[in-house]
């Protein structure tokens, strides 16, 4: 098989016998193995993409947890505040 990737690369020649299927063929086992190279850094940046959308949503809820926290007590210290200028 891997003959026939080398012999793709070749320009074609019917007086060396190869074939037109041969490169063919060749090209397309070329193809195949680009194709497969590639996948794999693709699969990687989804892959991080996920874990840094993951980690982002986790985040902002984190962080709307807090701010909800801090109007919390800022409404108990306008409350303290109303109470004490009452008095």
């Amino acid at each position: 098989m891997s003959d026939l990737k080398s012999i793709s690369k070749n320009s074609f020649n019917s007086s060396e016998g190869n074939t037109l299927e041969a490169i063919q063929t060749g090209c397309l086992q070329r193809i195949a193995d680009s194709l497969e190279k590639m996948e794999k850094p693709y699969q990687k940046l989804i892959d991080d993409y996920n874990h840094i959308k993951t980690v982002n949503d986790r985040l902002r809820d984190t962080n709307q947890r807090l701010l909800n926290q801090i109007r919390t007590q800022k409404g108990w210290i306008t409350r303290l505040k109303r109470k004490e200028s009452e008095k």
